[in-house]
């Protein structure tokens, strides 16, 4: 089985760098928006279990291009010679320091690499990059071109056209949002170039689903981890007999949030190492992904249930009172309210409340101490604020791909506005996996057989999480 490797190359500029770090999933690729970022040969495999399933060698952008080829032509007499006359313009040149991009760029093809060409699709074709195809066509090797359209695409049909005279196949391929799916087709592209490729780039294939289905996996034991450990938090401290207990409360409380916002944070950091991203950066300080702070119940019902769906839960029927309650929306509070208590009596100002915990005082006998505790959280809207946070951040992980640097934040009102387009976790749903969430989600707000919780949210959520890497039907 021969070892698929493919040179990425083209114009300065044009992302070709972006190109590697997305289908190597490596993010400590350099990428700048400044020409001559890449200036040697670098090789870039992509492993899966210590096993190499392919390299990519991402190269210099063409500087000379009319000029080289112009020495070409001068330098050949007949097609059969193209090749070892490629080959004669690297002797003659590699150490002078005249073509130094050229040289460096061709060295891999000459080796055997496939030609992977990268332009950009939102500027028009130039003359300047018929010298450079023509080239590439000289050395022989398999060829496959992507438009990476770095702005609008104006110019991808006149690409198209441009394109598919000198090269096998031509795809569009954004490497700034690309989900996983299309970058699988992307792969599968690539083995039809070299029948010598075929087999290992059809192994590639195999093992990266197989390993995304694992990533997916531990994902959805992370977040649940998470979500058990905070829902079922509780800050103790030993107070003695003459000690006020209301000087510690606050006290108490702060320390509850500190935790929450911790474990919330260590959550997040693993699920993005699980994916690969080791050099993300997020910006906490603009609580990231947040409209506000994780205990501000201003937000709860963008990131939880929703008053009438909150309302199905108290009443712990909803498959049966669905229908009933479809018309009750965020905006008829009101009615939900009613219909809460109808079925609750005081106890639906629970759900509605802004009280995230109580505190208990416990006496220790025989000795007589006393122990003063805040938590767990028994507000059922908890649960699933935290779970829509986690999905949230999530699906933010997996709509960016390995080439973007830029900080991880979005600010408030892009959140809002782009929350409000998309349908809601919980409503992507069917009706039997809500109900079986919430009788699941309930069990961790009473504290009741944590372990089949566990096991029951793990299996509701690795089949949400997987639809995450399809791409949006247009």
């Amino acid at each position: 089985m021969s070892e698929a490797l493919f040179a990425v190359v083209g114009h300065p500029n044009k992302g070709k760098s972006s190109i590697v770090a997305t289908l190597t999933e490596d993010d400590s690729i350099a990428i700048s928006g400044q020409s001559g970022t890449t200036t040697r040969c670098r090789y870039f495999p992509m492993s899966v279990d210590s096993q190499v399933l392919y390299t990519l060698v991402d190269t210099p952008g063409f500087q000379r291009a009319r000029k080289a080829l112009r020495w070409l032509n001068e330098h050949n007499n007949s097609l059969i010679e193209r090749r070892a006359t490629v080959a004669g313009f690297l002797d003659t040149y590699r150490d002078t320091g005249e073509y130094p991009d050229e040289c460096e760029l061709l060295q891999p093809i000459l080796n055997g690499a496939g030609i992977i060409y990268v332009v950009d699709g939102s500027v028009p074709f130039g003359n300047e990059y018929e010298a450079e195809m023509d080239i590439l066509r000289w050395t022989g090797q398999p060829s496959l071109a992507l438009i990476n359209s770095q702005g609008d695409g104006a110019y991808e049909q006149q690409w198209r056209d441009v394109l598919g005279q000198y090269f096998q196949v031509v795809r569009s391929f954004n490497a700034m949002s690309a989900e996983f799916d299309k970058r699988i087709d992307l792969l599968s592209t690539f083995a039809l170039l070299d029948d010598r490729w075929r087999h290992s780039l059809e192994l590639a294939v195999d093992r990266l689903k197989g390993e995304r289905q694992a990533r997916n996996q531990r994902a959805a034991t992370i977040i649940t981890t998470m979500l058990i450990e905070m829902v079922t938090h509780v800050e103790e401290q030993d107070i003695g007999a003459k000690i006020e207990s209301k000087t510690l409360e606050p006290i108490l409380e702060l320390q509850y949030k500190n935790f929450q916002r911790r474990r919330e944070e260590k959550g997040r950091r693993n699920i993005e190492k699980i994916f690969d991203y080791r050099q993300l950066v997020r910006e906490e300080s603009a609580h990231t992904l947040e409209l506000a702070d994780l205990f501000s119940m201003r937000d709860w019902y963008l990131w939880g249930l929703n008053k009438a769906q909150l309302t199905l839960v108290a009443a712990g029927a909803s498959a049966a009172a669905g229908a009933v309650l479809d018309a009750v929306t965020l905006g008829a509070s009101l009615g939900a309210a009613a219909l809460a208590s109808s079925i609750l009596g005081g106890g639906a100002a629970w759900f509605y409340s802004d009280k995230l915990a109580s505190v208990r005082i416990k006496q220790v006998l025989p000795l007589g101490g006393r122990t003063i505790a805040f938590g767990p959280s028994r507000h059922r809207n908890f649960p699933y604020v935290i779970l829509g946070r986690a999905l949230r951040h999530l699906k933010v992980l997996k709509q960016r791909t390995h080439a973007q640097r830029q900080v991880l934040s979005l600010t408030e009102s892009e959140e809002a506005q782009d929350l409000q387009l998309e349908e809601h976790w919980y409503q992507s749903l069917e009706q039997e996996e809500k109900s079986a969430l919430d009788k699941l989600m309930t069990k961790l707000s009473t504290g009741k057989d944590i372990l089949n919780a566990q096991q029951g949210i793990v299996k509701l959520l690795e089949p949400l999480i997987a639809a995450m890497d399809e791409s949006p039907k247009q």
